[in-house]
């Protein structure tokens, strides 16, 4: 009955502490996506925006975009779209629900590790209350984080459930075995930090799970052996007890060991040979080792990491020393969090020396401490492990360091400072307090970080604030600025983030975008060439350089730099869209259309190719394709004015009027010197019966472009063909046609037919004979069955005896 009452308890308490998690990061519901890698993760890609589907899932499981391999990560936002489109606030709330998941498992785990339900409970307290934790939650790009944490938390549960079944010789063992192998697998592929687990496990074994003792190390490893002191608990984590003494509930009676207690040989779980433990923890390596390949392949191929030219070996060796005093400080004293730290270019090395001592006094401590306060060293290892992967020696990206590294490996600092805690609670009456004050603290701490990532600049504006020579921020604020049409401003925080480190690629990329805006094109190619030399695989900064070299016809060097792209990322639709516009552009239709279509096959939703390829398909007589491409790209991008042009000039051309003169109204006047949207307005409302408005735009094209054939022959087959009087007009209508034959060279068959027509009009009817038979002539020889049709017409007309005129 007892135990089932501290169950329910434990229950209350998860819930407690996910509910307070949740009401504390709910703000973050409201706030908007970072521009900072939350393009890449959800808003400007392509396969996320598309929901799950089959290409997606294909997708997740191949690319190494964002130099990383997460497949699970990407499903998890693929999922996000499926349900909520592309709205932050509810990707905003999936990883506030799994950051509270997190910390009510970290509870429920510890607990049943320990038996120390408040301090179990404290430590999910800090775990999930954490200032230093807003960063992962916050930001939709480290989804990885929040995910990966909640694979590791349930992979933990099966593990400890696995032990306790092998306790008894359960077969259902060997399935919380096979569970802990999937969760684990899982959370690789939400993020390969989770990679140092196996190492986790082995100190659980030691403590709290007690599966084997420091009697099962080898003797040549046993430096402390020597030591009489006694283990703080026995069993499960519990403290020892004489037969029949209350298990107690509260931080104060959950005592470790004082320092004159005895050794407690109570056995926990069955204790088993290191050798079988090790053994045991192989599957899990192998799991590991893989994920470790992956995840080098896919950083190498984004180019995400470092060379030794650009971070010396011994720079980083002195690197990692500091890294680990300043994750230290950042968790003991969460002060000016931001973003984005910059790398240290020059070496620390007196800061180096001071992490080291540091890093020695605890570990020794540590170790003095492995029979009285095994805790300490297994919640030390736990944090100076987890950090391997990211403490510097393989730097990937240009970070120092960074909030959301301390997620997971913070559970074992804070298992340190709390069962700490607790022994210093029970000496000094004072020290109780402590706990209240610190939660207090880290809550309002929190609260106040929270709102800092309300959006990109916010965001950044904090991190130029309290950081140094933030390169990386100002650059974004620059962004900012370019977005505002303020681009002096823009390059303003351009020159000040290269003063700052000269060699980032991005800042080199924005100014340069920013010089060609100004017209400033030789100042933007060279900043592009710089941009290009720093990181040769910057896909962005060649798309945009081929443009500006396909703008000042370079036609060859920019289609250089498209296949530059396309050679490392084959499935990169805009380099296939822009490559097939400048094809398009030279006349290689078919090229074009094959880059049109890959384009669209890697991103459905791209509406310029789709758009693009609308053009073409109506240039090349497909109307009716043509219209599907632009009703499709007007729905991905409803209103865009250009779209709506293409396709109202493809209905045009299909004699589809009414729906072609919906999109010309709204057009036409936008446009009032735009001849060729005066004349297409005219040709639908012609089209509709509506001549004397058809009549008027068709003048008003003339008045902007009186040399415009196309206007000439419409308005003088008009003045000569319509069934009423009033409004023909030979005599103006032949000068017209006429001018119309001299411009297109008389080898047009419309513009001849027309001609024919307005002499007969004009009462000219041998040379409206000759006219109409030359036209039928040049339409038959052109395969111009229509207008070979209407020649026809206006010749048996002419030779009853008077004009034509339309029925």
């Amino acid at each position: 009955m007892k135990e089932h009452d501290n169950e329910t308890r434990g229950r209350w308490i998860a819930l407690a502490l996910a509910a307070i998690t949740l009401a504390l990061f709910s703000p973050l519901c409201q706030y908007d996506f970072i521009g900072f890698d939350d393009q890449a993760y959800v808003t400007e890609n392509p396969y996320v925006r598309s929901g799950l589907n089959g290409n997606s899932l294909a997708w997740a499981f191949q690319t190494s975009t964002a130099g990383n391999w997460h497949p699970v990560t990407w499903i998890s936002h693929f999922l996000d779209v499926q349900f909520f489109g592309v709205e932050p606030g509810l990707h905003h709330l999936t990883n506030v629900l799994l950051h509270s998941a997190n910390v009510a498992l970290l509870f429920l785990l510890l607990q049943k590790m320990t038996g120390a339900v408040w301090r179990s409970a404290l430590v999910a307290a800090f775990f999930g209350w954490h200032p230093a934790h807003v960063e992962s939650v916050a930001w939709i790009a480290e989804r990885k984080d929040v995910l990966s944490a909640f694979f590791w938390m349930l992979t933990l549960w099966a593990y400890v459930r696995y032990a306790e079944e092998f306790k008894i010789q359960n077969p259902k063992s060997k399935i919380f075995y096979v569970l802990a192998l999937i969760f684990f697998a899982l959370g690789l592929m939400s993020k390969p930090m989770v990679v140092t687990l196996p190492f986790i496990l082995l100190l659980l074994d030691f403590w709290p799970l007690r599966r084997f003792s420091l009697d099962a190390i080898p003797r040549p490893f046993q430096m402390w052996r020597s030591q009489s002191i006694g283990t703080a608990e026995s069993g499960p984590g519990r403290p020892c007890h004489s037969p029949g003494a209350p298990m107690p509930n509260t931080l104060p009676a959950e005592p470790t060991a004082s320092p004159e207690s005895k050794p407690c040989d109570a056995p926990g779980l069955p204790r088993r040979p290191l050798s079988r433990l090790l053994v045991e923890k192989i599957p899990f390596l192998a799991l590991s080792a893989i994920c470790c390949v992956v995840t080098v392949w896919a950083q190498q191929r984004s180019n995400a990491v470092a060379s030794v030219q650009e971070i010396s070996l011994s720079h980083r060796f002195l690197h990692v020393f500091v890294s680990y005093f300043d994750y230290l400080a950042l968790l003991i004293f969460p002060r000016h969090l931001a973003i984005f730290y910059p790398y240290p270019l020059h070496e620390q090395t007196v800061r180096a020396v001071g992490g080291l001592a540091a890093l020695a006094a605890v570990f020794m401590l540590a170790f003095l401490q492995l029979r009285r306060r095994p805790w300490l060293a297994v919640g030390w290892l736990w944090f100076a492990g987890m950090l391997v992967p990211v403490i510097g020696l393989v730097q990937v990206g240009g970070q120092a360091f960074a909030d959301r590294y301390t997620y997971l490996p913070s559970v074992g600092l804070f298992i340190c400072v709390v069962w700490a805690g607790a022994e210093l609670a029970l000496r000094l009456s004072v020290a109780k307090l402590l706990a209240p004050a610190l939660i207090a603290a880290m809550l309002a701490a929190t609260a106040w970080q929270i709102p800092i990532w309300k959006n990109t600049r916010t965001v950044f504006e904090h991190a130029t604030r309290v950081t140094q020579n933030n390169y990386l921020a100002l650059t974004l604020l620059g962004s900012l600025r370019a977005e505002d049409g303020d681009w002096d401003g823009a390059i303003g925080f351009y020159q000040e983030a290269l003063r700052d480190n000269q060699n980032y690629a991005q800042a080199h990329f924005f100014l340069a975008r920013a010089d060609d805006h100004q017209g400033k094109m030789d100042q933007a190619l060279g900043e592009y060439e710089r941009a290009l030399r720093l990181n040769p695989s910057f896909e962005q900064a060649r798309i945009f350089f081929g443009l500006l070299l396909a703008a000042e016809k370079q036609y060859d060097r920019a289609t250089a730099q498209y296949e530059a792209v396309l050679k490392t990322n084959p499935r990169s639709a805009p380099a296939h869209n822009d490559l097939a516009r400048l094809l398009q552009s030279q006349g290689r239709l078919e090229e074009s259309v094959r880059h049109y279509t890959a384009a669209l096959q890697y991103d459905p939703g791209l509406a310029e190719a789709h758009n693009n390829l609308g053009i073409l398909d109506v240039q090349q007589g497909r109307p009716a394709k043509g219209t599907t491409e632009l009703r499709e790209a007007l729905r991905l991008h409803p209103g865009n004015e250009e779209t709506e042009y293409n396709l109202a000039l493809a209905l045009n051309e299909q004699g589809q009027w009414r729906e072609a003169l919906v999109l010309w109204q709204r057009l036409a006047p936008a446009r009032p010197k735009d001849s060729a949207a005066q004349y297409q307005c005219g040709r639908a409302l012609a089209g509709l019966g509506k001549t004397r408005e058809a009549m008027s735009r068709f003048a008003a094209a003339l008045l902007l472009t009186p040399d415009s054939p196309e206007a000439l022959q419409a308005l003088a087959w008009i003045l000569s063909t319509d069934p009423r009087p009033e409004l023909r007009n030979g005599g103006e209508a032949a000068p017209m046609a006429e001018k119309a034959c001299q411009l297109t060279g008389r080898r047009r068959p419309v513009m001849l037919v027309t001609l024919a027509a307005a002499y007969a009009e004009a009462g000219r009817f041998d040379e409206a004979v000759a006219a109409a038979r030359q036209g039928r002539d040049l339409a038959a020889a052109q395969g111009q069955k229509e207008i070979e049709t209407k020649a026809g017409l206006v010749l048996a007309a002419l030779q009853a005896g008077h004009p034509f005129h339309e029925p």
